[in-house]
């Protein structure tokens, strides 16, 4: 892992000037989200090899500065890119998801949060610093999909009964709603 990646950025000590990071990494190098991921496809009718999927790139673009807010701040900006593979919910396959992040916060503690400044996100720390790299796991991982599934101009094979596959009986709770939903 890139060196870049486990510095610390702390609200005690704001940064004089600006610090920037542009590399490329694999989601295997963020351990949470591959957990994450990896449960999520564990969904899938046929497994995917671990390698196929974690080997997937992280395209880092960000730079850190401080501003003052009245109190001095560390800014997160920049962009963040990768492609998720994920289990869709309505059929139970393989979907690719791509995923690009506009990045634009402020790191603060709770107490610096009670007003609003345009055109930035208020990320709370729990501690007075945080690694770049949890940072950026922590930003993924919120962009994980919650329901993932084929975009509507994609075939997607919808279960209306059980099927019996070689892992277990599967069923897609969602299947008979959908199809509620498309008689009308």
């Amino acid at each position: 892992m890139s060196n870049s990646l486990l510095l610390n950025i702390s609200l005690r000590k704001p940064i004089n000037g600006s610090y920037t990071i542009d590399l490329i990494c694999e989601i295997k190098r963020f351990k949470k989200l591959s957990k994450i991921i990896k449960k999520d496809l564990d969904c899938l009718e046929e497994s995917i090899n671990f390698e196929n999927w974690s080997s997937q790139n992280v395209e880092i673009n960000i730079k850190i500065t401080s501003k003052n807010f009245g109190k001095v701040l560390p800014v997160v900006s920049g962009k963040l890119k990768t492609r998720y593979q994920l289990a869709c919910k309505n059929c139970l396959k393989p979907l690719n998801k791509e995923i690009k992040l506009a990045l634009a916060l402020i790191l603060c503690s709770n107490d610096d949060t009670e007003s609003e400044i345009n055109g930035y996100d208020f990320w709370e720390l729990s501690d007075d610093r945080i690694k770049i790299h949890d940072l950026i796991e922590e930003v993924l991982i919120m962009n994980v999909p919650l329901y993932a599934k084929h975009d509507d101009r994609k075939n997607c094979i919808t279960f209306n009964e059980p099927q019996v596959t070689k892992q277990a009986r599967l069923v897609s709770p969602f299947a008979g709603l959908r199809n509620q939903l498309n008689k009308k």
